[in-house]
């Protein structure tokens, strides 16, 4: 246990990560307040389950035809002023959510503006990781990271949804855009010193064509497990506890559960194999999901689900994003796997949520419930393939 520890604090994360790792922290903390509550949001404004699944229908569409766009800034400008480019962005996102209720047209532009943010963000994030991680470590700074985004996401969800139970969501996305501010101030600090000559717009299509990323392209299927995860859990939740600062609070304490056996996964991602460690968390988070069926429509139920569920999540993301940045790096073009990557999953997820706008309007609440979690837990079953 001692030497655990000692590995952990051993890290020594270049200056480009030290400077990511405060970035995420405001980040983090502005997206935990509102990221659990959108899609309740939409659904207090009258949505169906169908009705959101076609709004992050049309997110997907756009991000994936944009996405090479914000990764050719990012080669031209660099990762730090990309990241710091996507920040206003998602502050634009977070106002017009601000004033949906005022005026529902604003629905057709959100999605867009949302996946203007994400083309210089995820990218650059990716990118950024995978040219200066610790090729030793890569586990444990994925653990890292999980502990500042869940350090700030403890307190993000519960103060959040007492600001939307007490003041209103468009009081809620206006103190995230604020948030955001901070963010923007770190990556301004410092000079950019890392861009890659050029980036065409077909080179991740044509980087995904390649018979050695087959095995990633299946794994990817996985990720359509995370847009239920995002989406539709925190829908489920808020209607079993009817309140927002209740849903809150269950997900403060889940993520707080999550933080805590954080740090053991990544060390094992690195000790042992990272692969090892994903494929015996792949079919725990799927029975996540099938348990769900029974045990979760009870307030004890649900919030013990949150917790295995979370847990779960770090299981799988911890090593998956860790291989990720370790085969980026071997690849030599950081930037074109990380689009690659980003690509893959947002493809996944958008033919998903254009299935569910199809086939929720034919079943009921509770049924279109069974049924995504049914899908889920299958889908997750394909992250075992990286």
């Amino acid at each position: 246990m001692l030497k655990f520890f000692r590995t952990m604090f051993r890290v020594r994360p270049k200056r480009e990560l030290r400077e990511l790792y405060l970035f995420l922290f405001f980040f983090a903390f502005a997206g935990s307040l509102v990221a659990i509550f959108l899609p309740v949001f939409l659904l207090q404004l009258g949505f169906s389950l169908s009705g959101i699944a076609f709004y992050y229908a049309i997110h997907y569409t756009i991000y994936v035809v944009l996405m090479p766009l914000g990764a050719q800034f990012a080669a031209r400008f660099g990762y730090e002023r990309s990241l710091a480019m996507s920040t206003p962005i998602l502050i634009v996102h977070f106002l017009l959510l601000s004033q949906l209720p005022n005026y529902p047209s604003l629905f057709w532009i959100a999605p867009g503006i949302l996946a203007l943010h994400k083309i210089f963000y995820w990218p650059a994030y990716h990118a950024n990781f995978a040219t200066f991680s610790d090729a030793g470590n890569r586990g444990t700074e994925q653990s890292w990271v999980r502990l500042i985004a869940f350090s700030s996401g403890i307190v993000g969800p519960t103060l959040g949804g007492f600001v939307a139970l007490r003041f209103g969501f468009s009081a809620l996305f206006i103190v995230a855009a604020a948030s955001l501010v901070l963010a923007v101030l770190v990556m301004l600090r410092t000079d950019e010193h890392q861009a890659e000559a050029d980036f065409p717009y077909a080179s991740p299509w044509q980087f995904l064509r390649r018979p050695t990323q087959r095995r990633l392209i299946v794994a990817m299927i996985g990720w359509g497990e995370n847009l239920i995860h995002m989406v539709y859990w925190p829908i489920f939740l808020f209607t079993v506890f009817q309140n927002t600062a209740q849903l809150g609070l269950v997900i403060s304490a889940a993520t707080a559960l999550a933080m805590a056996l954080g740090f053991g996964i990544g060390e094992l991602s690195d000790r042992l194999s990272a692969r090892r460690v994903l494929r015996s968390a792949a079919p725990f988070l799927s029975a996540t999901y099938l348990a769900r069926i029974f045990f979760a429509g009870a307030p004890v139920g649900a919030a013990v689900a949150s917790g295995y569920n979370q847990v779960a999540q770090s299981g799988y993301q911890i090593p998956f994003i860790s291989r990720l940045n370790r085969n980026a790096k071997q690849s030599r073009q950081p930037l074109v796997y990380a689009v690659a990557f980003e690509m893959t999953l947002a493809i996944v997820k958008g033919l998903l949520a254009w299935l569910l706008v199809i086939v929720l309007p034919v079943v009921g609440l509770a049924e279109g419930f069974i049924l995504l979690w049914v899908i889920a837990g299958l889908l997750a079953l394909f992250y075992a393939a990286l």
